[in-house]
């Protein structure tokens, strides 16, 4: 807190000194421990307090503080001779119901795939989690969310790499190879099935593929930027698809990135998706069962319908 620094006073002025004087000291305390020549050398810089102090002001102002209600230790050899705010009365505080709620509300917006709202949640989440009556409910704040085994240094640098279109080097965790070094020109993020994906320009498959975030254990860059033709027009294969929602579907229907809403008839829609990644649509619409119906192209009805075969087959007996 700035208190009046730059600002000239009014000789006339009816600020109560000591009242003022414990206010200022409290704001300090809070920032952080002081010691009594620290405290005495803050309140001197102070225009309203000045040298104005008494031998005993310290001792006072530390006693009223008390009285209000802050607990504040004795300087100690443990605390480096240092009076430490330990708690005051003037803090908000949550119990455990409205630590639930906030996550409520955070599973809600998690259920919209907004992976960018989710961030500033999280942010704000972290912070609130000052607050938090126990260290179970900082806990619930703090890692309650999808986001919880993503490196957020590494997220913030792929959000960069994307914005100035560089060509990034990532150590990579996959299924199939164990750590792998790839080179790979990131385009877009997106957030399905609680899981960040990095889409791109793989070059070591020379293909446009996504990668999944929490998997990327370390990323590098090289010292020049991407070729324009090499971030932008690489193949990036897509089909567009159609299918009706109908019944609970339809009503809870959140369209992702790709998707729009072509047509509205009481319960029932009509999407229309861009689909660059076929394994992740089709899970997609195994998601809504027999709400669900393939329009259009007969191409993805025909694959689609021989994917429900062979789950069919996989599950009868005496093959």
């Amino acid at each position: 807190m700035n208190f009046l620094q730059n600002k000239e006073l009014n000789e006339n002025h009816n600020i109560t000194k000591t009242g003022y004087r414990a206010l200022f000291l409290l704001s300090q305390l809070i920032k952080q421990p002081l010691s009594r020549n620290e405290i005495i050398e803050i309140l001197e810089r102070n225009p309203v307090i000045g040298k104005d102090l008494s031998k005993d002001s310290i001792t006072n102002t530390i006693n009223t503080l008390r009285k209000a209600g802050c607990i504040i230790s004795r300087p100690s050899q443990k605390t480096q001779n240092k009076y430490v705010l330990k708690f005051h009365p003037f803090c908000i505080g949550l119990d455990k119901n409205q630590i639930n709620a906030l996550q409520t509300f955070r599973d809600a917006v998690i259920a919209h795939e907004d992976w960018q709202l989710v961030l500033h949640i999280n942010n704000l989440f972290a912070k609130i989690s000052k607050l938090a009556p126990d260290n179970v409910s900082k806990e619930i704040l703090n890692t309650n969310h999808p986001f919880n085994d993503i490196n957020i240094d590494i997220l913030n640098t792929l959000i960069l790499f994307i914005k100035t279109h560089k060509k990034a080097k990532f150590v990579y965790k996959s299924a199939g190879y164990g750590l792998e070094e790839l080179e790979f020109s990131p385009e877009y993020i997106t957030f399905e099935n609680n899981k960040l994906y990095i889409w791109g320009h793989n070059s070591k498959y020379d293909s446009f593929g996504y990668l999944r975030i929490d998997k990327i254990k370390e990323v590098t860059t090289p010292i020049y930027n991407a070729p324009k033709s090499d971030v932008q027009n690489f193949d990036r294969p897509s089909v567009t698809v159609e299918y009706i929602l109908k019944g609970s579907s339809a009503q809870t229907f959140v369209c992702n990135e790709y998707e729009e809403i072509i047509k509205k008839e009481e319960s029932i829609i009509t999407v229309r998706s861009h689909v660059k990644n076929k394994f992740n649509f089709y899970q997609r619409i195994l998601s809504f069962g027999t709400d669900c119906k393939l329009l259009s192209p007969q191409s993805v009805q025909k694959e689609f319908l021989q994917i429900i075969k062979d789950i069919k087959a996989g599950y009868s007996y005496g093959d």
